[in-house]
Parts: structure tokens; sequence; C-alpha cells
């Protein structure tokens, strides 16, 4: 099966490096992407940059482990897990709000 990636997956910055930050990507919508979060410890940050429609840029930083507590829910789905093998998003607008306290720019 192909383990499909971001086509905006880059390196961290050295600042984001410095804290913790392995990968980021940007996606019009929340994403995330299975293979990238399992290859991170449970502490290891990665970066994920929005733009929805109609509304600004947002940056989110956070670990795996609390993107896992954040949303069990997309962590234990079958688009998660089984389609594609790797990736989930969210389409409509505005990120899950479990997810806002880990935004670090707006």
């Amino acid at each position: 099966m192909h383990m499909r990636e971001p086509k905006t997956l880059r390196r961290p910055t050295p600042d984001e490096a410095a804290r913790g930050v392995k990968f980021a990507h940007f996606n019009k919508n929340f994403s995330v992407y299975r293979k990238l979060i399992e290859d991170l410890g449970p502490n290891d940050r990665f970066r994920v940059s929005t733009r929805p429609t109609g509304h600004g840029e947002k940056v989110y930083e956070m670990t795996r482990a609390e993107f896992e507590r954040a949303l069990p829910h997309w962590v234990s789905s079958p688009s998660y897990n089984e389609i594609n093998g790797c990736w989930y998003t969210q389409t409509a607008g505005h990120p899950p709000h479990e997810i806002e306290r880990y935004l670090v720019a707006s």
C-alpha cells in the first residue's frame, strides 16, 4: 500500500528544531499523517500550518502523545488506521476544538 506524505512536508527551522519539532507541513485544513506520527517518539513535536477557507493562517505544535490524548477518536478511526494507511484531515473549516490549546500562531 502506498503511504502518502504531504507535498508540503519540510524539515524544521533551527528555532523549531530547538523546541523538539521533527517535521512540519502545511495543509488547507488541519491534517495528520499516521506514517509521520508513528515515526515520532511520544515527546517529539510536529507542526501543522493551516489556512482554512475564509480564515487566516493557524499554526499548531504538539507532541505525538499530546495529539493522541487530544484526539483519541481520530487515532482509533478507520480513516486514520486503514484508508491509505496514513492520514486524517479535518475537512470543514475549523480545526477540532481539542487542539486549540496547541495553537502557537494565528
